[in-house]
């Protein structure tokens, strides 16, 4: 999320009160605390991020079954306009 909202790894950590070293050793040992990650989220959230998110969980269910609008409609007792 961090590299794909396009902000540097110094100015998260500095938001989140870590230095770079330990904001980068955390990184890459994906050891952070749920206050962080919460944290970070509220820094980096944006529509690109949450664009990319949505792509990411949009190809990871490609294979999965799918069913057109109208029988979801007929499905749901909803009426077309």
């Amino acid at each position: 999320m961090i590299r794909i909202s396009g902000y540097r790894n110094d100015f998260v950590a500095t938001k989140i009160g870590l230095s770079l070293a330990s904001f980068t050793s955390k990184l890459k040992n994906d050891n952070f605390s749920v206050r962080e990650v919460l944290k970070i989220i509220s820094i980096v959230k944006s529509e690109k991020v949450e664009d990319f998110l949505l792509l990411e969980i949009m190809k990871s269910r490609k294979d999965e079954a799918t069913i057109s609008l109208q029988q979801l409609e007929k499905e749901m007792g909803w009426l077309s306009l």
